[in-house]
């Protein structure tokens, strides 16, 4: 009967063959931990002082592939972008900022209430959003947050869906460096601008019906 052999790796070996492949993942010897991020924009200014009676559904943002998921995305060069899967979204970016628009324009005092889509309130306006880019631009000196959103307000009327708004905002927010809360930062900036402004347009937009 044959026997087999047992191989003995000394302790010392078995350590160093340890340390080399801890050490693999990372130059500095250190395991990369996942973080997680959100956006938020608090509105700071009293409610509009002008208000529509009505009830405003604002649809889930709908967004572009390359910025869907939730980790973060940055553009290296001009024609580079990179996913970062260490830094991401603890809530993908379509329900996050549908989620914040929510919030903002309840507290704006433009609509009587403001409500998601799965409501059973009589609607009298509809917000649809199109996220089309939303990351950390790196491909020059200066290092920018970028966020791009197209909106579209309905007005609901038996039998018709009467646009009153369109517009597409492109936003940029200067970002002190390639640090991720930085970044965040920067991209809270964007939100909070493209949060400002469409109440501002809204308005103007319910005036002029």
């Amino acid at each position: 009967m044959k026997q087999e052999r047992v191989i003995l790796i000394p302790w010392s070996i078995f350590i160093i063959i340890t340390i080399f492949l801890y050490g693999c993942g990372n130059s500095n010897g250190r395991i990369t931990e996942l973080r997680h991020f959100l956006l938020q924009a608090e509105r700071q200014v009293p409610p509009s002082s002008t208000s529509v009676e009505g009830v405003l559904c604002i649809r889930p943002f709908r967004v572009a592939s390359p910025f869907a998921g939730d980790q973060l995305v940055y553009r290296t060069d001009q024609v580079t972008f990179e996913a970062d899967y260490y830094k991401r979204f603890m809530v993908p970016p379509g329900p996050m900022i549908t989620d914040q628009s929510q919030k903002w324009l309840s507290q704006s005092g433009l609509f009587s209430n403001v409500v998601d889509a799965g409501s059973k309130a009589d609607i009298n306006y509809t917000l649809e959003g199109w996220i089309f880019a939303l990351y950390g631009d790196f491909s020059e000196k200066d290092n920018k947050a970028v966020l791009e959103i197209q909106a579209v307000l309905f007005r609901e009327i038996p039998g018709e869906n009467k646009i009153i708004m369109d517009r597409t905002y492109k936003i940029q927010a200067s970002v002190r460096s390639r640090q991720v809360s930085d970044l965040i930062a920067g991209m809270n900036d964007c939100l909070h601008q493209f949060l400002s402004q469409i109440e501002t347009d809204m308005l103007e937009a319910l005036h002029s019906e």
